[in-house]
């Protein structure tokens, strides 16, 4: 990895190009979960990918790449919803399901848009980007205990979802 990232450095782009492929498929689930939508996932991704190029220098430490692409990942993402905000008079009410989501329903996906941004950004960065709550406080720049406790929050509020959804079917279940 300190090869690769001291040679892109130098300007080569094969270099860049067989870093960036080894966290593409990572960063494209991060940010599909992030935006719920293929096209801007793909769009955050690749601002990511040029910012990542331009400014690579600003790394300081080789081995740190991964936090460091995902962070600047993390704010590509971020920024595209505010674009989209600022342009959307509503939400957006089509809300393109998952490839990535564990039922056929969305469920998934639904179930993150539950939560705030921050919280969502923490919760993907965690179980999608199998972060540690250090590394995502570097990233987001919230406190690391903050980020510990919202990551709980907000992981026991899904179960909640999760366990009062698996109620709800087995009532309807019951009842149909």
């Amino acid at each position: 990895m300190k090869t690769l990232v001291n040679l892109a450095r130098k300007g080569d782009a094969s270099a860049f190009g067989a870093l960036y492929e080894s966290y593409a498929q990572g960063m494209y689930q991060f940010a599909l979960w992030y935006l719920k939508n293929t096209d801007d996932a793909q769009d955050a991704v690749q601002n990511c990918a040029l910012q990542a190029y331009r400014g690579l220098n600003s790394l300081r430490d080789p081995l740190s790449f991964r936090p460091w692409i995902f962070k600047i990942l993390a704010n590509a993402c971020r920024d595209l919803l505010r674009e989209k905000k600022r342009h959307d008079a509503s939400p957006l009410e089509d809300v393109e399901i998952s490839v990535f989501d564990s039922y056929e329903d969305g469920s998934v996906t639904r179930l993150l848009a539950c939560l705030d941004d921050e919280a969502r950004r923490i919760v993907t960065l965690s179980v999608l980007g199998d972060f540690n709550s250090r590394e995502i406080s570097r990233m987001t720049g919230i406190n690391e205990n903050t980020v510990r406790s919202k990551l709980s929050r907000s992981l026991q509020k899904l179960r909640g979802l999760i366990e009062n959804g698996d109620r709800e079917n087995k009532e309807d279940m019951k009842h149909g």
